[in-house]
């Protein structure tokens, strides 16, 4: 999935199938990692966005999570 990433940089759903696979691995760093990835490389994508924020929420990164929640809903008024 890394290979397609690097070549279809702009495939959201494969960085979201990559962080699921991470995470069912039990490698949340990981997940979270490739979420960022796809939000700094996708940054309109409120999909990808949304779920780094949610990853942020369960690792308890408060306001780095309402950023990206403040960053989504701002591009989407």
């Amino acid at each position: 999935m890394r290979d397609v990433i690097s070549s279809f940089p702009e495939e959201e759903e494969t960085y979201m199938e990559l962080s699921h696979l991470y995470a069912r691995s039990n490698l949340p760093d990981e997940a979270r990692d490739i979420l960022e990835h796809g939000a700094k490389a996708l940054p309109h994508s409120g999909y990808l966005r949304l779920n780094y924020g949610y990853q942020l929420l369960k690792e308890g990164r408060f306001p780095e999570a309402i950023h990206e929640f403040e960053v989504y809903t701002c591009w989407r008024t």
